[in-house]
């Protein structure tokens, strides 16, 4: 993203022509529709946003519901363009101020100018919940009024909507992008955990805010106080009518169970009589030297995942994703992602694909076991006009196998092995079993073979399981190997299964097979049935004639040499449960200011098994790290819980709060310890001193 002033393109259909505010997440442009010709406002995400992947994937995604939300009081976005490294949100132009622009111009405003403005922020509120689509990031900054004089409740616009979930893994320390500390829920802070009735407290904050001239935590300079006062604080209360004031501390209640929707919220209000409303503007209103225990504290985190998982809003069904286009190759006159015209083909990064083309040469019948015959390498980025012409050729050989699958899948041919050939020795093979070790993550996996007479085929049995207190779901590595050197057995059945593609996976692995895991947890365990089809007879020492083997206990033990074999190739983040050997914790030390708790930074890192040490370490999460926002190896060590997993012990000097630690007095020896499933990090050790 350039930060010239314009007027520059963006694609074929708009004009920037000057730059008119910026936030955390990018800065607004006035722009010119050419199509419409009329003005609009075009929001360009930040360079670390656009380079991002992930937050690219979500962008794209994002766009059907972005663009379906209609409501007068929304802010309308029209269009989502992709140029080059530019992510672009195209919406309709407000002219007037936002809400905190009006307070810095004014300062407070009257009771009844605040009820009309709230009136349409929980209008706007009811109608993006009905949606499924959750704010996150409601404040003074992103309400704006048509005009900045003899405004109306028609005139209030909400702003923003689905940013904070587009950018939501891309904000590192930057709070304001998920939330702005001044009007974040106590849930969203101390758990990570947010729903409807956070907006609704944030609406409650605004609304605060507007009659008091300053947020009820404010303490400038200082947002982990703030923090501390969110969760633990109830909100100095106003001098306005008694009854109005019960619907505002109802909205700031610290149990998000506690909040009326916003469409209850709304008829609250609108049931109260006018002379609660007659209240002048009052001046700002001081910082309280004492702060109150609310009434009714913040409940557990087990309580708070339980009410938004019954009341989290679910959004209406979209229609299948599209491919993700890569920015350095998007065209640009086809850049609007609300365009019919079609697009040139690009060639999309393997992070980003969203449909998988044809595998350029990576076979599904795979080479023989052993360690000279697992070949696996990390895939290239051929030249552009390579690329080009490739996706050509692949769009052709596309068709031509889609029409193959058709009648494959009308013959009842799709997903059979056929007659199996007759074995040219006679085969009795005798079952055999073979019990794995217990991985450090507190995986093991147990094979077991058997030959199936009739159809002439290997039944193999792969039987996946949890330790006891553990959890576990996600990828893993499975390589079959055939009894001898040569092609790979073809393998049918168990629907988990994926052959490893370089194409998509940027790998290969000869025989090699991702294996996607439900849920394991103690007692849970997970079994994949698959039919093996491969030659049986086994050469005879010293030229004697082929024979079947006695039993599978030899092939059993290869097939599980060849999966660890290709695992110690393996670089990158990838097969977590096996690969991950321990957790590492780091802490630093910090001064204390005198002020509320001091956050101690920290970091938690999954320790691989990896023939390169450069690469034997990576992030696991930090106190940074909000709900929504975990890495897959997080996951999928936690069984999918993530940060809901993770279990912090300190020091008596200190407190916790999610997972959050707060140094609260000196000491020369307090730690952070952190346990994970079955891993137990050994305590990192910090400072708390006296500035």
């Amino acid at each position: 993203m350039t930060t010239e002033d314009g007027p520059r393109a963006l694609g074929s259909r708009y004009v920037l022509t000057r730059r008119i505010g910026q936030g955390a997440s990018g800065e607004v442009w006035l722009a010119h529709d050419l199509t419409r010709g009329v003005d609009v406002a075009a929001k360009l995400l930040w360079p670390e946003h656009s380079n991002n992947p992930e937050v690219v994937a979500r962008f794209v995604q994002e766009r059907n519901l972005l663009r379906s939300l209609t409501h007068p009081l929304i802010v309308k976005v029209h269009d989502l363009v992709v140029e080059g490294t530019t992510l672009a949100i195209v919406m309709d132009l407000v002219q007037g101020p936002s809400l905190n622009q009006l307070l810095g111009m004014h300062g407070p405003l009257a009771v009844a100018d605040t009820v009309t403005i709230i009136r349409g922020v929980l209008s706007a509120l009811g109608a993006a919940h009905a949606a499924g689509v959750v704010h996150r990031d409601v404040k003074a900054d992103n309400v704006l009024l048509t005009t900045a004089h003899g405004w109306q409740g028609k005139d209030v616009r909400l702003a923003d909507f689905g940013i904070a979930a587009i950018v939501r893994e891309d904000t590192g320390n930057r709070t304001e992008a998920i939330g702005t500390p001044n009007y974040m829920a106590p849930e969203l802070i101390a758990y990570g955990k947010s729903g409807p009735a956070s907006d609704i407290y944030s609406a409650g904050i605004l609304f605060y805010a507007l009659i008091a001239g300053r947020t009820p935590f404010a303490e400038p300079g200082n947002p982990h106080a703030v923090h501390l006062h969110h969760v633990q604080h109830a909100p100095p209360p106003l001098p306005i009518d008694p009854a109005l004031w019960r619907v505002i501390s109802g909205m700031l209640a610290k149990n998000p169970a506690h909040r009326l929707p916003a469409h209850e919220t709304l008829a609250a209000l609108n049931s109260l009589p006018v002379s609660a409303f007659t209240t002048p503007p009052l001046p700002v209103q001081p910082v309280p030297e004492q702060w109150e225990e609310p009434e009714v504290p913040l409940p557990s985190k087990e309580q708070v995942v339980n009410f938004f998982a019954a009341t989290q809003p679910v959004a209406p069904p979209l229609p299948p994703p599209t491919e993700v286009p890569a920015l350095a190759d998007a065209d640009p006159d086809a850049t609007s992602l609300n365009s019919h015209r079609t697009p040139r083909e690009v060639s999309v990064p393997a992070s980003l694909r969203l449909s998988t083309p044809v595998d350029d040469g990576n076979r599904t019948q795979l080479g023989g076991f052993g360690k000279h015959q697992i070949k696996l390498e990390e895939t290239e980025e051929a030249p552009k006009s390579r690329r080009r012409r490739w996706l050509l050729v692949a769009g052709a050989l596309a068709t031509v196998l889609a029409v193959t699958f058709v009648v494959l899948w009308l013959t009842g041919s799709l997903g059979s092995a056929g007659p199996a050939a007759k074995p040219e020795v006679e085969v009795t093979t005798a079952p055999a079993q073979l019990t794995g070790e217990v991985l450090p993550s507190g995986l093991r996996t147990d094979l077991r073979a058997q030959w199936d007479k009739q159809a002439g085929l290997t039944q193999l049995a792969v039987t996946y399981s949890a330790a006891p207190g553990t959890k576990l779901s996600g990828e893993t590595l499975l390589v079959i190997p055939a009894l001898e050197p040569g092609a790979c057995p073809q393998v049918s059945g168990g629907s988990e299964l994926t052959p490893i593609k370089a194409s998509s996976d940027g790998l290969r692995i000869e025989c090699g097979y991702k294996v996607t895991l439900p849920l394991l947890e103690r007692n849970k365990p997970h079994t994949v049935d698959l039919t093996v089809k491969m030659d049986m007879a086994v050469p005879g020492p010293d030229g004697q004639e082929a024979a079947a083997p006695a039993d599978y206990s030899q092939w059993l033990a290869a097939l599980m040499q060849a999966t660890d074999t290709g695992l110690e190739q393996v670089t990158g983040p990838v097969f977590a449960l096996q690969r991950v050997e321990a957790i590492e914790v780091s802490a630093e030390s910090v001064s204390l200011t005198g002020q509320a708790g001091v956050p101690v930074p920290y970091q938690v890192k999954a320790r691989w098994r990896a023939k390169d040490q450069s690469q034997a370490l990576t992030e696991l999460f930090t106190p940074a790290t909000l709900d929504g926002s975990e890495t897959r190896p997080l996951l999928d060590l936690t069984g999918g819980e993530g940060l809901d997993a993770v279990q912090l012990s300190t020091c008596n000097e200190a407190q916790i709060i999610g997972i959050r630690v707060l140094a609260e007095q000196p000491s020369r020896t307090c730690f952070v310890q952190v346990e994970l499933g079955v891993f137990d990090a050994a305590k990192a050790t910090f400072e708390a001193r006296l500035r």
